[in-house]
């Protein structure tokens, strides 16, 4: 599947409509609007499934044809921008940006840093660190050839935070340098250097900077859990869930993040499942269905974790349940979308067939 069908699949409803409005709105008055239709064409024939022949006969030939697939693709990705540009913090970051570029290409240095310290004040607000530190040399770069102000304040308040910049680049140094230990090492909890390494990323969850910043904290939660997750050690993977779930400033910081709320969430249930706490994890089951029903546009990612987690415990405590569960499994709409889930489940069905003797 290339880029474009990609994104299209992955649209929701409300930005298809806005893609729609969006398209409709550039078709220019002194054109044919047959003519123009086809990227809209091209759109409803992608959502429908059609084959690459049936896509390729609104035009006429191969070059027409990837101009049009282009044309889609860039209306998609400006329409996306127009949608989010104030909804998400990051992609307003972005947009000043890209707009304090333009100005300083044409010599509007006052203008510029209007924008300029307009993305500063949203990675400041947000507790963005590297991004900050982006914008500090940046702000450097200008001042070699254009000081319109007193630097000196600037450049105190640059070394002021480089300490906390550098505390955070080894924090994420660390955490790219666990996740391929996770990956590559076979014996996990025989090997020193990756007990170091965790040892290391535990010892930053209480630091000021981590728990200033809900980005930052969400990531090392996440970047420890997987880790404590590969040393297979889960009566303590147990512990550490529970503790940051009971504990204010963590839960907060995840409640922030439904993704990672949801993920923490499988986790915790497949822990006590492992754990042999069969009844505790059907109840966090239920935790999980919750939140699915709270963050709907998850559902489609998630449900089939929810339906394992029963069917498992259940195969445990009443195999019976647990096959009459896989039935409705199978017929969950979302789950009829993924083959792989689909198989994983007819493989557990199978399994509670022989367990049952039928």
């Amino acid at each position: 599947m290339d880029i474009l069908e990609n994104i299209i699949k992955h649209l929701s409803k409300a930005e298809l409509r806005f893609l729609t409005h969006f398209i409709e709105r550039s078709y220019s008055p002194y054109k044919e609007k047959e003519q123009q239709r086809k990227d809209l064409e091209l759109l409803k024939r992608i959502r429908k499934g059609a084959s690459e022949e049936q896509k390729r006969q609104l035009t006429q030939s191969d070059n027409a044809y990837y101009r049009l697939k282009n044309r889609l693709l860039n209306k998609i990705l400006q329409a996306l921008q127009i949608q989010y540009l104030h909804k998400n913090p990051k992609v307003t970051f972005y947009h000043y940006l890209a707009v304090y570029e333009i100005l300083k290409s044409k010599g509007l240095h006052k203008e510029s840093q209007h924008f300029f310290f307009l993305a500063k004040r949203i990675a400041e607000e947000n507790k963005w660190y590297l991004h900050e530190s982006f914008l500090y040399d940046e702000m450097l770069s200008f001042y070699k050839g254009n000081v319109i102000k007193d630097p000196l304040p600037f450049l105190r308040e640059r070394q002021q935070k480089a300490q906390k910049w550098k505390q955070v680049r080894r924090l994420e140094e660390l955490m790219v340098l666990t996740r391929y230990k996770i990956l590559t090492t076979q014996n996990y909890e025989d090997d020193q250097e990756a007990q170091r390494l965790l040892n290391e990323l535990m010892g930053y969850m209480n630091a000021t900077f981590v728990l200033e910043s809900p980005e930052v904290h969400a990531e090392l939660i996440e970047a420890t859990e997987r880790t404590i997750l590969r040393t297979k050690n889960y009566p303590f993977l147990e512990r550490f869930l529970e503790k940051i779930f009971n504990d204010p400033t963590f839960k907060n910081t995840i409640e922030q993040f439904p993704d990672l709320h949801i993920r923490l969430t499988i986790h915790w249930a497949n822990t006590l499942f492992k754990n042999k706490k069969y009844r505790e994890s059907i109840n966090k089951a239920k935790e999980l269905h919750k939140l699915l029903e709270t963050h709907p546009e998850y559902l489609p990612k998630y449900i089939f974790f929810y339906f394992n987690i029963l069917i498992v415990n259940y195969s445990v405590l009443s195999p019976q349940k647990a096959l009459k569960l896989t039935y409705e499994a199978l017929e969950h709409p979302s789950l009829k979308e993924h083959s792989y889930y689909r198989l994983f489940t007819l493989l557990n069905q199978a399994l509670l067939f022989y367990q049952l003797k039928q």
